[in-house]
């Protein structure tokens, strides 16, 4: 019997070889989707390392819920390294990703920014070491589309990038509740809640983007599992879904209120699906 590393570092150079084509990045930066099953295999550790924009801080709450989350579904020692800041001047913080000129530069700068500021890179073939590394960057502005704004977004096979100014305007269910002067206790509690709220979002965005990364929806060589949206980017059509295409709890308008008791997880169809991924 082929043991189960070889056979995957195997799987990898087909699927490597089938890509380079049309990779057109360092060999480490790699397709999203291919390293799925390498975040799924067995080993000893994963570290999460994460670089943010001045201004952008990431929450800690949300990396501690979304390393706790990565641990269940990979089965792995999770480590999250300290948050570092940065600047890069480059960077406009506005970009349009329906003009395919924008989003060319946006991606190609993003690609530079963790090329200039990443310490730990996975090898080409990272299934031959017990560490897996995964990098998180957080960047200010927004990347506009024609109906909103993405939240985050993945640029290589093991990399995810965060727009948190995104998530900042989302309009959540205690916003209606309004308090007067003396009633001092309430509006702890809405402000407290506001930042759960807040918390659980960012959590789900870090997960979404992750699931991509494993391959959910978009995993190279496979035609993925059936219960897609695929008028929406090949996304899960389960609204409850952390691979929903939307960040709203509904199908149709906007449902945020969900995210003051909890952040979305992937749903059994999704669970299913990474579960054939594994080696």
């Amino acid at each position: 019997m082929i043991p189960k590393r070889t056979a995957l570092l195997v799987s990898l150079l087909l699927v490597t070889l089938a890509l380079s084509g049309c990779m057109g990045r360092t060999s480490y930066w790699g397709v999203p989707g291919i390293y799925g099953s390498v975040f799924l295999s067995e080993g000893e550790e994963l570290v999460i390392e994460v670089d943010f924009m001045d201004g952008v801080e990431p929450i800690k709450g949300a990396l501690e819920q979304f390393g706790g989350e990565v641990e269940k579904i990979t089965g792995k020692d999770v480590r999250i390294e300290d948050p570092r800041s940065f600047t890069y001047p480059d960077w406009k913080g506005a970009y349009d990703v329906s003009n395919e000129s924008q989003i060319e530069e946006a991606l190609t700068t993003i690609v530079r920014i963790g090329e200039k500021f990443r310490d730990n890179k996975n090898d080409l073939f990272p299934i031959m070491s017990d560490t897996v590394y995964l990098y998180v960057l957080y960047l200010d502005g927004k990347m506009a589309e024609e109906k909103g704004e993405i939240p985050g977004m993945v640029f290589s096979a093991d990399s995810i990038c965060v727009f948190p100014e995104s998530l900042d305007s989302i309009h959540f269910g205690l916003d209606d509740i309004h308090f007067g002067l003396d009633s001092i206790h309430f509006g702890v509690l809405w402000r407290k809640g506001k930042e759960v709220a807040r918390e659980n979002v960012e959590t789900t965005v870090l997960l979404h983007e992750f699931g991509h990364l494993l391959g959910l929806a978009r995993r190279p060589g496979l035609e993925g599992y059936q219960k897609l949206a695929p008028e929406h980017g090949k996304h899960c059509s389960n609204s409850s879904c952390v691979m929903y295409w939307r960040l709203s709890w509904a199908a149709t308008g906007n449902d945020y209120d969900h995210y003051l008791n909890d952040y979305k997880h992937f749903c059994d169809d999704c669970l299913v699906e990474l579960d054939s991924y594994r080696y």
